[in-house]
């Protein structure tokens, strides 16, 4: 199916138009149960201190560690590698693309928002591929990761915390797979090359 043909298909209606410049917004809206018309003072709580602790205990351990253990220096320059590790997450997004078909994808970067992205242009997808696309690379990178600090074992600390990091970067897509769960008969396409948005279509019924 292209563009052309799910714009003017009687079966499917236009749902919603989700602005580049508003994807976290939209995301967070996403985040919300249905049922939810604020957010809860307990859960938001909750993931304020996980986050703490989380980088307490990493700073504990690279502040007492770091400057007397050479295999520790070398575990934190393991860290650099979240640069290059974001090139490829987006990579792997476009590769999943392509396994569908996109004729022409894409990729860019919203700065105020501090989010890169892969597209594909004019190109629809359902719901179970876009839960595929939007999954491939934290899959892929997990697996890759976990593998290396077992194969590395002077560098687990820094493979393990380097995926407990990308994780936490692709909350994004998970918020995508939810969506995509709620409306399991939505298409969508990107048009980034003249709106900047994405177009996201329901059954007609």
């Amino acid at each position: 199916m292209t563009t052309g043909e799910l714009i003017n298909d009687p079966n499917y209606k236009l749902a919603e138009i989700v602005p580049l410049a508003e994807m976290n917004a939209w995301l967070q809206k996403i985040s919300k149960s249905e049922n939810e018309s604020k957010k809860t003072l307990v859960p938001e709580t909750l993931k304020g201190i996980l986050f703490l602790v989380f980088c307490l205990l990493l700073g504990y351990y690279l502040g007492k560690n770091l400057f007397g253990n050479p295999a520790i220096k070398s575990n934190f320059l393991i860290f650099l590698f979240i640069f290059p590790l974001l090139a490829i997450h987006e990579l792997i997004h476009g590769i999943a693309f392509k396994y569908y078909g996109a004729p022409k994808i894409g990729f860019g970067a919203n700065w105020k928002s501090l989010m890169i992205y892969a597209y594909a242009q004019d190109f629809p997808v359902n719901m179970k591929q876009l839960k595929v696309i939007a999954l491939a690379p934290f899959i892929c990178i997990t697996i890759v990761l976990l593998i290396c600090s077992f194969l590395f074992k002077n560098f687990s600390v820094g493979f393990i915390f380097l995926t407990i990091l990308h994780a936490f970067m692709c909350m994004g897509d998970f918020l995508l797979v939810k969506y995509a769960n709620k409306h399991p008969e939505n298409m969508m396409y990107d048009d980034v090359e003249n709106t900047k948005s994405m177009y996201f279509y329901q059954p007609n019924i």
